[in-house]
């Protein structure tokens, strides 16, 4: 049985039923499509837009997914989990705290080229991650382009990393 855990990046194979080792699981590092193609963090990123900067790093990237899977597991989801762009809008305009996270292979990328601009008018950090599937996995969604993510004392130690590390990238340069 083959396992694929892409919000994790790796890819855990279960030995055979009835074997001595049933348990045995074995970290690969990148991701693996379902046609057995190795896709690595940079590839991902290769094939984001070009306006997806501030990208964030692998590490962060991995970061943002346990961060919307421990506030999705802690059921707060509806408190500080709102994904899509027009809830994403939603709560900027509403002046909500938080940070957003974007998707770097959207396409056409006309359906989220003006959160950018409204983050930065509205002091809001942002940043993209490589792949709309792996975003829309960590929230247990179809592929998601846009999650804004607020503060709660339940996931509040990945929150603060995540929010000093998003605004510490620096803006993209007009």
């Amino acid at each position: 049985i083959l396992l694929l855990n892409r919000c994790n990046m790796t890819k855990k194979v279960q030995a055979e039923e009835g074997a001595e080792d049933a348990d045995q699981t074995m970290d690969v590092s990148g991701v693996v499509d379902e046609d057995g193609v190795h896709l690595t963090y940079e590839y991902l990123v290769s094939l984001c837009t070009p306006i997806a900067k501030p990208m964030a790093s692998r590490k962060l990237t991995k970061l943002i997914y346990k961060l919307i899977r421990k506030a999705i597991a802690a059921d707060l989801r509806k408190e500080c989990v709102a994904f899509g762009s027009q809830a994403v809008m939603r709560n900027l305009r509403r002046d909500h705290k938080g940070f957003v996270v974007l998707a770097g292979d959207v396409s056409p990328i006309d359906l989220i080229s003006h959160i950018p601009v409204y983050c930065e008018e509205k002091d809001v950090p942002y940043c993209f991650v490589p792949s709309q599937d792996d975003l829309g996995s960590s929230i247990n969604s179809e592929p998601c382009v846009a999650v804004f993510i607020q503060d709660n004392e339940g996931i509040n130690k990945y929150y603060e990393q995540c929010f000093s590390q998003i605004s510490d990238l620096p803006l993209p340069v007009s």
